[in-house]
């Protein structure tokens, strides 16, 4: 039994600016209802499975490519995610940059399964 962690609370994890101090109303009235954590809950699930490409990590938790990538620099940013330093090759066959979790988060990721 693992814990369910809300994507719409208000934990670090989930709060990452959204929208620029400089972009126009209508960008940051986008990012209020962009589901960005529910997003970053997915990858990091995704993640706890091992090191994976853009492509793999969208293939294991049902989110396009772009979707991910979106996502990884803030969970880059946030040393939830680390780049391992291999190029490996996507599901399309072009070369992607790997990630996998930082080991810390890692542990904790496994018991909310």
């Amino acid at each position: 039994m693992g814990i369910y962690i809300d994507p719409n609370c208000e934990l670090p994890i989930f709060m990452a600016a959204r929208a620029r101090k400089t972009d126009p109303p209508t960008s940051k009235q986008a990012a209020k209802v962009a589901p960005v954590g529910s997003h970053r809950e997915k990858i990091l699930k995704a993640l706890a499975l091992g090191p994976a490409g853009a492509s793999e990590i969208g293939a294991r938790c049902g989110l396009l490519t772009h979707e991910v990538g979106k996502r990884m620099t803030d969970l880059v940013r946030d040393r939830l995610v680390e780049l391992t330093g291999r190029e490996i090759q996507g599901l399309s066959g072009n070369l992607e940059r790997e990630y996998r979790l930082v080991v810390a988060h890692r542990e904790e990721t496994r018991k909310t399964f």
